[in-house]
């Protein structure tokens, strides 16, 4: 059985433990991780949480008071606390609305119990299922970079290794209805480019904080278009096992992959921004595979991807398949003498725009993008077809190459594209 890795607010209420607790607001962050869970009878709580934290109090800081009661909530808020639970009786008789409001509005879980229950009875409970669910996200990492790292070996499937873990009980079942594409996420963030080592607590707590909770929204983005993912979260990168499984029936195209990724892509960037990232992700996808001992290479394609995708569009999304000419291109920058070679045919059509203030090259690419159509040509660029033929004029006396012969006109062409492809940033 699978088991959820990071332990969420929404877990934490179906525990015994909690069964008479009512949600009373901030339902919008039930998929909050919990790292902890803290008791809190003090005023001034914030110096007293690192984030994630699943606060347990009776109200005895801030009594009746709804002012010191906002003020209360307000500070778990910017201290990034998973929840509040607050045992009702002992000082505090209902919630004010003011607090209410503050928690549906930050999106903070407020959790009631309304006759006595003992907190110790809560800790214990979920620091047990707290340990065991990061226990299980160790075990997922390891296994997904076990698969990274070696081809052909007689690894066991995830719900396999998931089961040798938990009971050492070795299981062997085929999965031919499942399919796996490996997909490599960057999202630039000052945390998330942060390694835990050697930093401080109060950095290497945030660290990890925001680890989960990145690891929870790449989780649910997927899941919510039948895709299963297990991650294994570097300081720069998230490599993602992507698993669907075919046999569904309620899926009609179970290998069209566009159709899942594309939403599941977006609602992932629309998470990390509400959540406060400042940077949109950035994602290649490599290619289908059919069995686990071909991960690594759709690994080295999703890695390729990513770098195409960074280097021409900056963020979104690409698959292996979308990257076409590009890939071509990507090979062709570990070879120092290509850049020679494109030089050489682009020079007298680089020099003429700098000195004229001329935009020649992009009037070529998107003639040849065109197959030549002078037409189709004028209208993508938005100009008059006389300007056209000048300008092609113009470029016919600066190249040496017929564009009556499709070697050499294919030659052109991928030189543009490995020309603009380095002028968008830095070579691969």
């Amino acid at each position: 059985m699978h088991v959820q890795p990071f332990l969420r607010v929404c877990d934490v209420l179906h525990r015994p433990v909690f069964e008479a607790a009512d949600l009373v607001a901030g339902a919008s962050g039930l998929e909050r991780a919990v790292r902890w869970v803290h008791i809190l009878d003090i005023s001034e709580p914030l110096d007293h949480i690192r984030g994630g934290e699943l606060i347990l109090t009776t109200g005895l800081g801030f009594g009746g008071e709804v002012t010191r009661f906002c003020s209360f909530v307000e500070q778990l808020v910017a201290g990034r606390a998973a929840g509040l639970c607050i045992e009702l009786g002992t000082s505090v008789r209902e919630i004010p609305d003011a607090v209410c409001d503050i928690a549906e509005s930050t999106g903070i879980p407020l959790i009631v119990f309304r006759q006595k229950v003992r907190f110790v009875d809560i800790t214990q409970d979920v620091h047990k299922l707290i340990l065991m669910q990061e226990r299980q996200a160790f075990f997922e990492q390891d296994w997904v970079d076990q698969w990274l790292r070696q081809s052909g070996s007689n690894l066991p499937t995830q719900d396999e290794y998931e089961q040798r873990q938990a009971s050492r009980v070795e299981r062997k079942t085929a999965n031919p209805a499942k399919v796996y594409r490996v997909a490599v996420l960057k999202i630039d963030d000052t945390v998330v480019g942060l390694s835990p080592v050697g930093l401080p607590l109060d950095v290497a707590t945030d660290w990890f904080n925001r680890r989960t909770e990145l690891s929870l929204a790449v989780k649910n983005a997927f899941a919510q278009y039948g895709i299963r993912s297990y991650l294994s979260v570097r300081a720069d990168l998230i490599v993602a096992i992507l698993e669907r499984d075919v046999r569904r029936i309620e899926d009609p195209t179970p290998s069209n992959w566009f159709d899942k990724v594309n939403p599941a892509f977006e609602s992932l960037t629309r998470g990390l921004q509400r959540s406060g990232w400042n940077n949109a992700p950035c994602m290649g996808v490599g290619s289908e595979v059919f069995d686990l001992t071909d991960v690594p290479r759709s690994y080295t394609d999703a890695k390729t991807t990513l770098a195409i995708c960074e280097q021409v569009h900056g963020t979104g999304w690409m698959s292996s398949e979308e990257t076409g000419i590009y890939q071509w291109v990507a090979m062709l920058s570990l070879h120092p003498e290509a850049n020679f070679s494109v030089r050489r045919i682009l020079a007298p059509v680089l020099d003429f725009d700098r000195r004229h203030h001329t935009n020649l090259l992009d009037t070529l690419k998107v003639f040849l993008d065109c197959d030549r159509s002078k037409q189709q040509t004028a209208d993508a660029l938005f100009i008059h077809r006389q300007t056209l033929y000048h300008r092609l004029e113009q470029l016919q006396q600066l190249l040496s190459v017929d564009l009556d012969d499709p070697v050499a006109r294919l030659f052109l062409h991928v030189a543009i594209y490995y020309h603009l492809f380095h002028r968008a940033g830095k070579a691969l």
